[in-house]
């Protein structure tokens, strides 16, 4: 990382740009392919069934919850697996496959009560074993989210089929808030398929190989078929244990397809090709995208901050004043005003409007300041002997922009 933890009191929150095809029935009704939508007699007017959502993303997610930390992944694990808690739109914390929870007055002790006929995709039912087993898991794989609580959880105990407790190292305030990140797999299943070669004992490999293209989740969508870098399609799960009575125009099925290339996005979107494109795309691509007939540009606050991370294992970010140079010589406004339009410059390590933010001084684009900073280091004499090698994800405009 840039300075440490400095680089993230730099950066910039983005605003996501979703772009989301109305979803009109005589628009979108065509006679076989994925967006076909049918109305069965005697179904709720505005009610639609048969379809298919095709969304692009950059990149084929992960289907492992214990490995998976990229956008599209994100987006597969809120369909495929449910977690304890989870978070709608405004923000709270809402009980999922937790029915409720309880905290020793010590803060050490969180006791949930697991809502009971909750079913796996195979069938099976949702219990406190499985919640331990993925939490577990999660830990020993030590990989995506599981930083939300290799620290904090100390061990999982489970009193009974539907009650389950977690015991923690220190007492902390996010917690409950942090398990949105751990999804419940189904124990069986994962064990059914481990590698017995794996380097994790008697777990072997945790299932991680058949998981690549497999999910052992409870959630509303289950897996069907993942192409690596094509698509990933997954259908509704009826049994799911939310229910679909108050959800008529739920999609019974959605595409996350790899595309992200611009004239393919316009195209695709204007085909009726995509019914919702990646929030990758170029101040100008989303400018003639959102003059399509049918196509609306939305506006979401993801509460993220972007990051640039350094080697400072090696010269000459080893030393923490080239480091500070370095955070001088970004022209942050230009980034906020040109390139991630909508976004603001970040004031702290943690977003605003995330609970933990706080205001911290922050860096300017200051040339003579970046050169003081040089004086200071070891490199002062040295610095333009070397090479700086920048790597950026060129699927993201956006970030392509900014390498430059």
């Amino acid at each position: 990382m840039l300075g440490g933890e400095r680089m993230k009191k730099r950066i910039k929150k983005r605003l996501f740009l979703l772009f989301v095809m109305t979803m009109v029935v005589s628009a979108l009704a065509a006679c076989g392919g994925n967006a076909d939508q049918t109305l069965e007699e005697g179904t709720p007017a505005g009610a639609v069934t048969d379809t298919t959502i095709r969304i692009g993303v950059s990149g084929t997610p992960d289907l492992d919850p214990a490995v998976a930390n990229t956008a599209s992944s994100a987006q597969a694990m809120a369909n495929l697996y449910d977690t304890l808690v989870y978070t709608p739109a405004d923000g709270t914390i809402q009980p999922r496959l937790a029915e409720s929870w309880e905290v020793s007055e010590d803060g050490l002790q969180y006791t949930f009560k697991l809502v009971e006929g909750a079913k796996f995709h195979d069938g099976s039912e949702v219990t406190a074993a499985d919640v331990k087993f993925s939490t577990e898991r999660f830990l020993a794989i030590g990989e995506g989210y599981s930083f939300v609580l290799s620290d904090v959880v100390d061990s999982v105990e489970v009193p009974s089929d539907y009650e389950v407790v977690f015991n923690l190292k220190h007492p902390y305030g996010a917690f409950v808030s942090s398990l949105i990140r751990l999804a419940i797999v189904n124990q069986d299943l994962v064990m059914d398929n481990i590698d017995p070669s794996g380097p994790y004992g008697e777990f072997g490999d945790y299932g991680k190989a058949w998981l690549v293209t497999n999910d052992a989740g409870s959630g509303a969508y289950k897996a069907v078929e993942l192409v690596q870098q094509d698509y990933f399609h997954a259908d509704r799960f009826d049994d799911w244990f939310m229910g679909w009575e108050d959800k008529p125009n739920a999609p019974t099925a959605f595409r996350m397809l790899n595309v992200v290339e611009p004239s393919t996005v316009r195209t695709m979107m204007k085909t009726r090709a995509l019914e919702i494109t990646d929030p990758w795309q170029s101040t100008e691509n989303l400018t003639a995208i959102g003059q399509i007939e049918g196509v609306s540009v939305g506006k979401t606050n993801a509460f993220l901050e972007q990051n640039m991370y350094l080697n400072t294992t090696k010269p000459p970010f080893d030393d923490v004043n080239v480091r500070r140079a370095m955070l001088c010589l970004f022209d942050y406004e230009s980034i906020v005003n040109n390139i991630l339009l909508g976004s603001t410059l970040s004031t702290g390590p943690v977003a605003a409007g995330v609970t933990g933010h706080v205001d911290c001084d922050v860096a300017s684009f200051d040339i003579e300041k970046a050169k003081a900073y040089l004086a200071k280091s070891s490199y002062a004499d040295t610095y333009q002997d070397y090479t700086i090698e920048m790597m950026v994800n060129t699927d993201v405009a956006v970030m392509q922009k900014i390498g430059l």
